[in-house]
């Protein structure tokens, strides 16, 4: 697994961001035993996918101040899914958990995932289907009776999104994964035995 540092140089990258403002905005994290904290080096505590899930949301917020409480509310959106749907996604799933799932190096891959910088919206798009996450009962409801639950929900005229792509999920999803068989959890094991 790859160390919350590593993950935090690999996010940057890919929001064209210094490792220092992804560590800014996802400090909080750390001081709420969200994600594992200990020592550096070789004994640095390893992301799992619902950590990077939480690190990735951290940066939808315009600003770094507003981090923790647009991540917190972004967390907790739920997906839209119509009765009858054969989506992969069931409906009230939320949206965390669901994008921590799909980082899985095994599990089914999102194509896009746009989420608003308040915190309000996020559409995700796996296997050419659009699924629209929200928090409010009313959009929801319009949603439900659309054809189209992003042009229901006006995502043009929407302003500053956060746009995960499935290049970055699968990069985070490869990455969790090489560093798991490179020096995560055969190295901890000998470590705690000797």
């Amino acid at each position: 697994m790859i160390t919350g540092r590593q993950l935090q140089v690999l996010i940057s990258r890919f929001a064209a961001c210094q490792p220092g403002e992804v560590d800014q905005r996802t400090r909080h994290l750390y001081e709420k035993n969200l994600i594992p904290q200990g020592p550096r080096g070789t004994a640095a505590p390893r992301m799992q996918p619902l950590h990077a899930s939480l690190m990735l949301l951290c940066m939808v917020s315009r600003r770094a101040s507003d981090a923790a409480a647009i991540m917190v509310r972004v967390m907790d959106l739920q997906a839209v899914v119509p009765a009858g749907s054969n989506s992969a996604i069931a409906d009230g799933m939320r949206l965390a958990p669901t994008l921590a799932a799909r980082l899985l190096e095994n599990g089914p891959k999102f194509d896009r995932v746009e989420i608003l910088g308040d915190g309000s919206l996020a559409w995700a798009e796996l296997n050419g289907q659009r699924i629209l996450f929200t928090d409010d009962d009313q959009i929801r409801s319009d949603a439900l009776e659309s054809p189209s639950s992003y042009a229901a929900t006006g995502s043009m005229y929407c302003g500053h999104r956060l746009v995960i792509t499935a290049g970055l999920a699968a990069q985070i999803a490869l990455e969790l994964a090489e560093h798991d068989s490179r020096a995560g959890f055969a190295d901890d094991r000998q470590r705690k035995a000797g």
